[in-house]
């Protein structure tokens, strides 16, 4: 598992959510009960179990305090010293896939078009954010979409591919891929996030 030494180290509550099989159980509410869709299961659920209590500012992180597409989150963390200056939403990656047309884009669009176009309408044809799901987001952004659209989104992580075993890395990659590409045109920022439009001419969508 993740070494999560540093949180003790940062000024704010936080809550883990476990995704280990072997300590689930004994996390209780915060247990993920399937490891799947990467960091989007864990998240997802945090926001179906306390929808109707959310804080004002939720900062959503991946376990690791270094990583090449973030900064140290901790020094991060301890510059935020009064939440209610922070945007609706912000990604907190630094790196930018998809600036070509990734392959896997348009089968899962395909494969969850369905129920995703029946909560948000028709789907932008390009989505387009830094990479690898970390953010700040307000508590309004989170409750303009309604409870049942997340906990809809959760059932997707968890079983939308099947037979899904935990090992199976790639379906977990694409299952992941999928939310990347869709927590900041959930929580109400554009399709194509204002400071990637220069880079994006061209792009096959």
């Amino acid at each position: 598992g993740e070494d999560l030494d540093w949180l003790r180290y940062q000024p704010h509550p936080a809550v883990v959510y476990e995704k280990h099989s072997d300590r689930v159980a004994q996390a209780g509410l915060h247990g993920v009960p399937r490891n799947t869709a990467n960091e989007a299961s864990a998240f997802l659920k945090f926001i179906v179990d306390y929808y109707d209590n959310l804080p004002e500012v939720m900062v959503f992180l991946h376990g690791h305090r270094y990583a090449y597409h973030q900064e140290d989150v901790l020094t991060l963390l301890d510059a935020i010293e009064d939440p209610s200056t922070l945007p609706g939403y912000c990604n907190l990656n630094l790196a930018v896939w998809g600036l070509k047309e990734d392959p896997s884009r348009k089968p899962l669009y395909e494969e969850h078009k369905a129920w995703l176009e029946a909560w948000l309408g028709p789907l932008p044809p390009l989505l387009l954010d830094r990479c690898c799901a970390q953010f700040v987001v307000r508590r309004e952004r989170v409750l303009h979409r309604p409870k049942a659209f997340f906990e809809e989104a959760l059932q997707h992580a968890y079983y939308d591919v099947e037979p899904l075993p935990e090992g199976d890395s790639e379906a977990n990659r694409r299952l992941g891929l999928l939310f990347e590409w869709l927590w900041h045109y959930l929580f109400g920022e554009p399709p194509v996030a204002a400071e990637l439009g220069d880079f994006v001419d061209g792009i096959d969508t």
